[in-house]
């Protein structure tokens, strides 16, 4: 989902660039895709935490 945010943000220059956007209005939108990514970083690192842990996590920890 984080990757996705980071490929909106490239997508909305590439349409200032063809004139299908204001620059306003693609900051404005690029402002919403960089708290959405810092939100979903948040959530990765509080499940990383968490004593609910999927399969991957639990995996990883035996690793560790």
């Amino acid at each position: 989902a984080k990757g996705s945010c980071g490929e909106l943000r490239s997508q909305l220059y590439r349409a200032v660039d063809r004139k299908y956007l204001e620059i306003q209005e693609a900051k404005g939108l690029s402002l919403h895709a960089m708290k959405i990514s810092s939100l979903i970083q948040l959530l990765i690192n509080y499940l990383e935490k968490s004593i609910f842990k999927s399969i991957k996590y639990k995996q990883h920890d035996k690793k560790a």
